[in-house]
């Protein structure tokens, strides 16, 4: 039952980069990524029960199908953005699978982070996407190349 109500976050976070993309109008890769990035982030904070179990490896059946094409098609986004990004050639020689974990990676923590309320006592943005948009264009600007 854990594995079907994580496979819905997942097809869900797809639904919400998917969006942020379209709504982005993303005329480059990087453009892509701090559209994935912020889409991530939205998912996240908007849908926190999903968000949670959808990372609990020791809850879920990972052999549960349905939450395996799940999680890979919302995978797929990433690996998508980040072939375009080699496309583009803004990666500057940088391994494509390790831009595209930090990338993840960064987001993720975001996200955690504002779920847990740590943030909020240290922070003076009281916008979760304020900050997943600044944090996704540091990221962006820092290690893609124009």
């Amino acid at each position: 039952m854990l594995a079907a109500f994580a496979a819905e976050g997942y097809r869900q976070l797809a639904a919400s980069v998917q969006e942020e993309i379209a709504r982005s109008e993303c005329e480059s890769a990087a453009d892509q990524l701090a559209a994935v990035g912020r889409g991530y982030v939205r998912f996240a904070t908007a849908q926190p029960e999903y968000f949670e179990v959808m990372f609990r490896p020791d809850a879920l059946d990972s052999q549960v199908v349905e939450l395996i094409e799940a999680a890979d098609a919302a995978y797929r986004l990433l690996v998508d953005t980040m072939a375009r990004c080699e496309a583009e050639g803004c990666l500057a020689g940088r391994d494509p699978v390790v831009v595209g974990v930090a990338a993840w990676s960064l987001v993720h923590g975001l996200a955690s982070l504002w779920l847990s309320g740590r943030l909020g006592e240290r922070i003076p943005v009281s916008d979760p996407m304020e900050l997943a948009a600044a944090v996704s264009d540091l990221f962006v600007s820092a290690v893609l190349r124009a």
